[in-house]
């Protein structure tokens, strides 16, 4: 392989990681705001295929492009090999990229995933652990005064579930 096809492959693979990063986070990104924002009680399941396409999407592309990566290194020309290119390029750790990539992709998965199946819980037993708390104290919760609080209180707001909110003593 000459020099010019191994810069125009390589920045071809670089541009594919960039473009299956980006189409990754939105998507990623879009799951959450359905999350955040919507009630998932109804459509669990079809939003847990989603985060799952949505991680093997991540995780296979970033993997064939660290593949790919892996090839150009192994077929470099001899006039790129023993430039000062080369150094970095030959010590990169591209397995553990891709192990790490693996690793990260899959818990953000099971986290989202998590959260879709506990459906407000999580909220509502933290705004109830606090209002206990104040009820112990013998103070109504006046509800937001921490930033957590507000924010727990706008999100959850949002998805149209105040009833889960305990004001005052429990």
């Amino acid at each position: 392989m000459n020099s010019e096809t191994f810069v125009a492959m390589s920045e071809s693979n670089t541009a594919s990681i960039r473009v299956n990063g980006i189409t990754y986070m939105f998507a990623a990104t879009a799951l959450l705001a359905i999350m955040v924002f919507g009630d998932t009680g109804d459509f669990q399941f079809p939003l847990t295929m989603g985060l799952i396409g949505a991680a093997l999407y991540g995780m296979l592309t970033f993997d064939f492009d660290m593949q790919t990566a892996t090839s150009l290194r192994d077929s470099m020309p001899e006039e790129v090999a023993s430039s000062k290119a080369d150094e970095g390029y030959s010590k990169a750790p591209f397995t553990i990229y891709r192990l790490v990539n693996a690793a990260v992709l899959t818990l953000i998965a099971v986290a989202q995933i998590s959260v879709i199946f506990q459906n407000g819980q999580t909220i509502q037993m933290c705004c109830s652990v606090k209002a206990s708390s104040q009820a112990a104290k013998g103070q109504p919760w006046p509800g937001g005064k921490s930033s957590i609080e507000s924010t727990l209180l706008f999100l959850h707001g949002f998805r149209g579930e105040r009833g889960y909110f305990h004001f005052g003593k429990v």
